[in-house]
C-alpha cells in the first residue's frame, strides 16, 4: 500500500508541479482527489479520528476507502472533502491533524486550502 501511495503522491506532484511552463495541463476531479489523498499521506503529524491518533499513511488508506464506498456521490475534488473528508460520518467528530508542535487543524481545512491551490495552479 504504502508504494501505491507513494506512486500515486509522485504522479500528482509530478502533474502538478512538471515544470512550471504555463502550459500546466488541466487535472481532471480523479486526480485532484488523489492528490488530496497523497496531500494527506504526507502530513508531519498525526491523524486525529474519533479521538484516537493514526499515521498520515494510515489516514490515506483511510479516505481512499471511504472515497471507494461513496463512488459515485463523489464526482469532484469538493464533493471528496465536503462528505468524506471532513470528519467521521459515525460520530460526526472533525478529522483533525495534529502538528509536531502540538497545534491542530482541521483536515477539511487544509484540504480546502489545498485544493484551491492546485486548481489555481492548473487553470
Amino acid at each position: 500500500m504504502q508504494i501505491k501511495l507513494a506512486l500515486a503522491s509522485f504522479i500528482c506532484m509530478f502533474v502538478v508541479h512538471a515544470g512550471n511552463a504555463q502550459t500546466t495541463k488541466k487535472l481532471t476531479e480523479q486526480q485532484k482527489i488523489e492528490y488530496l489523498i497523497a496531500f494527506i499521506a504526507k502530513q508531519d503529524g498525526a491523524f486525529v479520528r474519533n479521538g484516537s491518533e493514526y499515521t498520515p499513511g494510515q489516514a490515506a488508506e483511510h479516505l481512499r476507502m471511504k472515497w471507494k464506498k461513496g463512488g459515485s456521490a463523489i464526482k469532484t475534488g469538493s464533493d471528496f472533502i465536503e462528505k468524506l473528508a471532513t470528519g467521521s460520518s459515525m460520530s460526526g467528530k472533525p478529522y483533525l491533524i495534529k502538528f509536531k508542535n502540538g497545534r491542530t487543524a482541521q483536515v477539511a481545512a487544509l484540504l480546502r486550502i489545498e485544493l484551491a491551490r492546485i486548481e489555481k495552479q492548473t487553470e
